[in-house]
């Protein structure tokens, strides 16, 4: 397996950023918290919620991977 270096040019910067900033949204741990809050969950419904939570992001996941997948470009 072979390291690839980082470049510190523009386009590499900005899709580094990118790919971190729409994987890691510090506004998706908010919009949890506010959605169990309104709903008014009980302790006994976390269970649900949580399960909730799991199948959306396995979702979220598969649904990049193919976006990822089908956008990629071989080198000819």
């Amino acid at each position: 397996m072979s390291r690839q270096p980082f470049i510190f040019d523009a386009p590499y910067v900005t899709l580094a950023v990118t790919i971190i900033g729409t994987t890691i949204a510090p506004w998706m741990q908010f919009y949890q918290q506010s959605s169990i809050a309104d709903k008014a969950l009980k302790a006994k419904d976390y269970v649900y919620e949580q399960l909730d939570v799991v199948v959306g992001s396995v979702f979220a996941v598969m649904v990049a991977a193919f976006i990822t997948i089908a956008c990629c470009r071989h080198p000819v």
